[in-house]
């Protein structure tokens, strides 16, 4: 069986705008791993230029909170179908989508994995990841619980990504292989 590789998802930033919630908007709750997000709690989203101002393919919105285009939604979108909800955010031009993760799966293999602890033996960092391949084949974009904030994608997510011109979507050094 081929090792199968994950990456932590880091969309490019820089040049490029980024979509910002106005101010005063609660996003850490609206986004709760696993909770759909209705269409009318998105309407508070306006953009914020960086830049050049020009939008790639996956705009960062907050801190694990990303969009991504038109274009990209329908490259990956039957891909990420099982593991995210896509959001239209009705008044951002162009059209772009908010994504959702929904798939939270307790993937991390705590005692093959490199951790720190907290004093009540939870995870509170983790150096190095092994994820158990059981629980994460055929899974595209997830987080794990014991960091809600990262997401995951598959190397299949990023190639496809990258192989249809994709922008913003970059390939790092894998945080995993399972």
């Amino acid at each position: 069986m081929t090792a199968m590789k994950y990456y932590q998802f880091t969309p490019l930033i820089g040049k490029y705008a980024q979509l910002r919630f106005k101010e005063g908007i609660e996003t850490t709750s609206l986004f709760e791993v696993g909770t759909r997000v209705s269409q009318a709690s998105l309407e508070a989203v306006e953009w914020s230029e960086f830049g050049d101002s020009q939008l790639h393919d996956c705009p960062i919105m907050n801190y694990g909170i990303f969009a991504f285009s038109e274009k990209a939604w329908s490259v990956l979108g039957d891909l990420l179908s099982r593991d995210v909800q896509a959001v239209r955010l009705t008044n951002i031009s162009p059209r772009c989508y908010a994504i959702n993760v929904l798939s939270l799966i307790p993937a991390l293999d705590e005692q093959r994995s490199k951790c720190t602890f907290f004093r009540n033996g939870k995870v509170d960092r983790v150096l190095d990841y092994v994820f158990r391949p059981d629980l994460v084949e055929g899974r595209h974009m997830f987080r794990i619980p014991q960091r809600r904030c990262d997401t995951f994608v598959s190397e299949q997510l990023l190639d496809t990504a990258i192989g249809a011109g994709l922008k913003g979507f970059i390939k790092t050094k894998p945080v995993v292989q399972v």
